[in-house]
């Protein structure tokens, strides 16, 4: 339960640090060109392509149910807490927090992935990677290249000892620098603001839990 609540008061600091680079939602959501609703019984009423990732990923494996509700929750009710997710899901608040922290670097990967063509095509990715392997601060190291290269480029298998936590890491990095600016609700920060959910991808810590 410590552990829990740290986690939740470190994503509240990191929030407050990122408020300046924060997108609304709405804003996002007007750029969504694909429009509609995820399909399928577990999509709820996500917008666009996030709800159809989000339900890809939890099918495919890389979130688990948890992880996918309370996002789906997220992404459903921009103005939702996370004591409002615990009575919808009966969950404490802290876990849907942790939950949180587990899904977004794991989700960020998938939409690299699995989703590339959504968040600027390949072209984007590899002048990102370009630009984050020549970053003056926080440039990816050796093993997030190769990871991302491999895994992300070349769509090659690689399981490499830490691979999963060298391409969250990579992939956090090479974010900062995609185009127009790649702003994805509900993965990218903490707790939404109690009048309207503000986030940022590209803001969020690199690594995550497994």
């Amino acid at each position: 339960m410590a552990i829990a609540a740290r986690e939740a008061a470190r994503f509240g600091m990191e929030r407050s640090k990122q408020a300046g680079r924060e997108v609304v939602l709405d804003q996002q959501l007007e750029k969504d060109e694909r429009g509609g609703q995820a399909s399928g019984p577990d999509a709820g009423d996500q917008p666009g392509w996030l709800g159809e990732a989000l339900e890809g990923a939890f099918r495919k494996g890389a979130v688990n149910r948890l992880e996918f509700d309370v996002v789906r929750q997220r992404l459903a009710q921009p103005g939702i807490t996370w004591a409002g997710i615990s009575e919808l899901l009966g969950v404490r608040p802290e876990a849907c927090a942790v939950a949180h922290c587990r899904a977004v670097p794991k989700l960020r990967v998938f939409l690299f992935t699995e989703h590339a063509e959504d968040i600027g095509g390949l072209e984007a990715l590899e002048q990102g990677f370009g630009r984050a392997g020549a970053a003056r601060r926080e440039r990816l190291s050796a093993s997030e290249a190769e990871a991302f290269r491999l895994v992300v480029l070349e769509k090659r298998a690689y399981r490499r000892r830490g691979w999963q936590g060298a391409l969250r890491a990579a992939c956090t990095k090479v974010a900062r620098y995609l185009p127009d600016p790649w702003e994805i609700p509900a993965i990218g920060k903490d707790a939404p603001t109690p009048r309207v959910y503000q986030v940022n991808v590209r803001s969020h810590p690199p690594g995550g839990a497994e």
